[in-house]
């Protein structure tokens, strides 16, 4: 009797899990989607600092628009390991 409430309160953690994650699927992939773009805008507005001399505030919107975009890519992955590590509670 133990083990058939163990696994179905297991199946029902596993099915709220991949309801979080279908809900937020298209959210996350229109971020995806837009991210791309913005990070190209990013680094055409740094070419122009840097071809005027600006170089440090270059190089700041260069390194913010990598991380950003690496983030922003990895988004599914951490909110697949958010939801993993919240579903034991």
């Amino acid at each position: 009797m133990l083990f058939a409430a163990t696994t179905a309160t297991a199946s029902v953690k596993e099915e709220v899990s991949r309801k979080v994650i279908d809900a937020f699927n298209p959210l996350t992939e229109l971020v995806q989607g837009l991210s791309y773009p913005l990070a190209f805008l990013a680094f055409s507005a740094a070419g122009i600092y840097w071809l005027l001399g600006n170089r440090p505030k270059a190089l700041e919107m260069m390194q913010g628009a990598t991380i950003g975009y690496i983030i922003v890519q990895l988004s599914p992955m951490l909110m697949r390991l958010l939801v993993s590590v919240t579903a034991g509670f």
